[in-house]
């Protein structure tokens, strides 16, 4: 886990599609083409076509980081995020924020370079995004993000988060 100085500020994003408090399910797709998250959203459960036999679809939301350089998935649940190096900067359980002037970012950038001085073309061109969720979370580092709120069958969900993290 990186070091968090003076310099870190969390902030909430409202714009994303929040998890579900209760039961996000997230779940992580990376490749080469970069990292994708799944998570069930607050929005309302629906029954997936006329034939009541079918399974119930869930709101979910499909997010790509297509230039995702780092990212981290796990520990701590929602019980123990105090224990966070963000806590103290507002992270907090169940909600979707961003990080700016990251420590983890100018420690990735210092890393990448091998000098100690910070590139400020590093802090512009990438964001720290944290998605916690009841029982994790997850992490990244990326110039970008793509989001698409859909309607699926539990089965398809991972299938579709791949298919999403490997368009051009």
């Amino acid at each position: 886990m990186y070091r968090v100085d003076d310099r870190d500020e969390v902030v909430e994003l409202r714009g994303i599609p929040q998890p579900d408090p209760d039961a996000p399910c997230p779940a992580v797709v990376a490749n080469q083409a970069g990292v994708g998250l799944t998570y069930l959203t607050v929005g309302n459960r629906h029954q997936a076509g006329s034939d009541p036999k079918q399974n119930m679809a869930e709101e979910v939301a499909l997010i790509r980081f297509p230039t995702c350089i780092a990212h981290y998935f796990g520990p701590p649940n929602d019980e123990s995020i105090a224990g966070h190096p963000l806590a103290e900067r507002g992270l907090k359980p169940c909600g979707v924020f961003e990080v700016r002037q990251s420590s983890w970012i100018r420690e990735a950038e210092r890393y990448n370079t091998g000098r100690q001085a910070l590139d400020a073309a590093w802090l512009l061109k990438y964001r720290h995004f944290v998605f916690a969720f009841h029982d994790e979370l997850f992490e990244c580092i990326g110039s970008q993000i793509e989001i698409r709120e859909t309607a699926l069958v539990s089965d398809a969900v991972v299938t579709e988060l791949a298919r999403f993290v490997g368009e051009p």
